[in-house]
Order: structure tokens, then C-alpha cells, then sequence
């Protein structure tokens, strides 16, 4: 017996082909697909902006800055606190705080021109 086109059960099924699923990180092919986010930080940045420090480049310096609450300026112009959890070669990824809470975000590095640890 054939499954109905509206089974709830499987709302993708033979007869419709165009139909894809969603798969979760461990239902891809050799793993693939996006890890899911740390959990975001239970402590909120002080309510100061610190004064801009010399220039500290390279992703060896920020490994220091890992789960601590962070103050970062950019190249564009832009600066605010961020809380990052992993740090690459290329991209730190962490928390940035916009005044009402902390959002998930990825950085290059190549845009950071400084930072400071607290």
C-alpha cells in the first residue's frame, strides 16, 4: 500500500521528488553542514568604551581573548564588545553585544585592527 502525499509522518515522499528535506548536521554526508552555536554569554559588558590601545594584529593575540569580554575596533570604523569562543586563522566567531543582549557573529580577522581584553 502506497504512503498518502499527505502523510504526516513524511510530508516528502516518491510521489513528490521536488520536495527535500531538511537533515540535521549528523543526518549530512560525512558530517557536513553548520555546527551549532555555542551557548550565548550570561554576563553583559562593562558600561564603558576603553580607550584605544597600539595596534595587535594576528589571530595569536585575540587565542588570549577566548570567552572573556572583548572590545574590538575595525577597519570600517566600527568598535563595540564582543565575546568570542573560537578563533581561527582567518575568523574569530563569537557574541556581539548590541545593548540589549548578544548576537551570534563571525569576524575576519584581517578587518580587526585592535582589541582589549577584559
Amino acid at each position: 500500500m502506497e504512503q498518502s502525499i499527505n502523510s504526516p509522518s513524511d510530508k516528502c515522499s516518491i510521489q513528490r521528488p521536488y520536495c527535500q528535506k531538511k537533515l540535521t548536521a549528523m543526518q549530512r554526508p560525512n558530517g557536513q553542514g553548520y555546527r551549532t552555536p555555542p551557548p550565548v554569554p550570561l554576563i553583559t559588558p562593562p558600561p564603558f568604551t576603553p580607550p584605544m590601545p597600539a595596534s595587535q594584529y594576528g589571530s595569536t593575540g585575540m587565542r588570549g581573548c577566548l570567552n572573556k569580554t572583548t572590545y574590538v575596533w575595525l577597519a570600517n570604523g566600527t568598535s563595540y564588545w564582543y565575546f568570542p569562543t573560537y578563533i581561527g586563522r582567518q575568523t574569530a566567531i563569537g557574541f556581539r553585544w548590541r545593548g540589549f543582549g548578544w548576537i551570534y557573529q563571525r569576524i575576519s580577522l584581517n578587518n580587526i585592527v585592535t582589541f582589549q581584553c577584559f
